[in-house]
Parts: C-alpha cells; sequence; structure tokens
C-alpha cells in the first residue's frame, strides 16, 4: 500500500471543548502473522504496483524482515470461488 502516515479526521465538539475521529480510520490490513524474522502481512488495499485484475482475484501477502526492517516481497493467494482469504498461519 501507499500510506505512510495514518489517515483520520478529526472533529471539534465546541460545546465540550473535545476533539473526536470525525470517520472511521482507514484499515489498512487485515491479518499478519510472523516466523522467526519475518512479518506477513495480509493487505487490505492495493499497492501503487499491484495489478487490479491480479488484486481482486487474490489476497496478497506482504513479507518483511524485521531484523533489517525493510519490505522483501509479496505473494498472492489464489481466491475459492468468491472466497477470500480469511486467516492465515506461517
Amino acid at each position: 500500500d501507499t500510506i505512510s502516515q495514518a489517515q483520520i479526521q478529526v472533529g471539534t465538539i465546541a460545546s465540550k471543548n473535545q476533539q473526536k475521529l470525525a470517520a472511521p480510520a482507514i484499515k489498512v490490513n487485515k491479518s499478519s502473522a510472523s516466523s522467526e524474522n519475518y512479518l506477513f502481512v495480509n493487505s487490505k488495499l492495493l499497492g501503487s504496483k499491484e495489478s487490479l485484475v491480479l488484486w481482486k482475484q487474490s489476497s496478497v501477502i506482504d513479507v518483511y524482515d524485521l531484523v533489517k526492517n525493510r519490505y522483501e516481497f509479496s505473494f498472492y493467494v489464489e481466491d475459492i470461488g468468491k472466497s477470500k482469504l480469511r486467516t492465515f498461519q506461517v
């Protein structure tokens, strides 16, 4: 995904002198798991270099190296019929 900062909308309730979220925050990741030095993230958003057609027919797993603190690669898990990936383990 291309989000580098939290995308939230803050509103002010003048009568109470309070600030609250004006809208729900965007959910970026569906789920994640880790194994050894790697973090696996099932992204909810289309990445800037991903095919829209492929993204609609599968679930994307992004892999990050936690020791090197960097993105490594992504892979796709194809949908079964119209069913998307709900959970996963590594």
